[in-house]
């Protein structure tokens, strides 16, 4: 099976990335399909926003809504691209994406918006060949996938892996957003970022990895960090920055053969 592995696309779509696309049975993506309009004030503002002070404090409301909207019209324009391939496309949504429990608990009552926005779920439902891995499930030949996005919304995500897993009896894929914790893939590299080299990914990753010992670990959200590492058994890559023509080609037979792109 030829799986081509990309996300971070931050509304962008690389020509390349079609081009490869057509070598694939199959792509799975870690997310991060929309952009952030407004992360330069994320970053710009981190330590007061860390300290609880909202964002509309220094943006207007209008402002936001403005940006926001750009995020989400980014986000439906990676979502056609990815269908128009016309390959099965297995997704979790990354911390740039705006699924309903996202645009719920975070957007609206953070930027103080109101309204009814198209959401990640509702964009997929409407295409031919996306599907949704969020905290689920899927089979795929010979394989079971699970997808596993940023967990901070669930009171126990242990038990919700452990019911994930305990039901797969076959090769496991297990595709995240966030890396695992304290490896060469969670590392950021970037003077700009407020969490400039720090490690920065999901310890319970680790423990999964180790504990359930899915064949392939996919991941994203650290832009520099493409390449990969092994946590037990599992082989983890980290895509890269598919915005930027990054991107993973992987060959799974009796081994996994790897090729990244940039």
């Amino acid at each position: 099976m030829k799986i081509l592995a990309v996300g971070d696309f931050h509304g962008r779509f690389p020509k390349k990335v079609k081009k490869y696309a057509k070598e694939a049975d199959v792509i799975f993506s870690p997310g991060d399909l929309a952009d952030r309009k407004e992360r330069k004030y994320l970053f710009k503002y981190a330590q007061e926003l860390g300290m609880g002070i909202p964002l509309t404090n220094f943006i207007s409301k209008k402002k936001l809504s403005n940006l926001f909207k750009q995020n989400l019209k980014s986000m439906k324009f990676v979502v056609k691209e990815l269908d128009k391939i016309g390959k099965p496309v297995y997704i979790v949504p990354g911390n740039n994406d705006f699924t309903e429990m996202r645009i719920k608990k975070k957007v609206l009552r953070e930027y103080g918006l109101s309204g009814d926005y198209p959401t990640l779920q509702e964009m997929i439902r409407k295409t031919k060949n996306l599907k949704l891995l969020f905290y689920s499930r899927a089979k795929f030949r010979d394989f079971d996938l699970i997808g596993f996005s940023i967990y901070s919304y669930l009171k126990e995500p242990l038990n919700v892996f452990k019911r994930l897993f305990s039901k797969s009896k076959r090769r496991t894929i297990f595709l995240t957003h966030i890396p695992p914790y304290r490896t060469k893939l969670d590392k950021i590299d970037n003077p700009k970022s407020p969490m400039h080299a720090k490690h920065i990914g999901v310890d319970l990753y680790n423990f999964i990895d180790k504990k359930y010992k899915p064949i392939l670990h996919i991941c994203g959200h650290i832009h520099e960090t493409q390449g990969k590492t092994r946590i037990g058994k599992t082989v983890v890559i980290n895509s890269g920055y598919g915005g930027a023509g990054q991107f993973a080609l992987i060959n799974i037979d009796k081994k996994i053969n790897i090729e990244f792109f940039n």
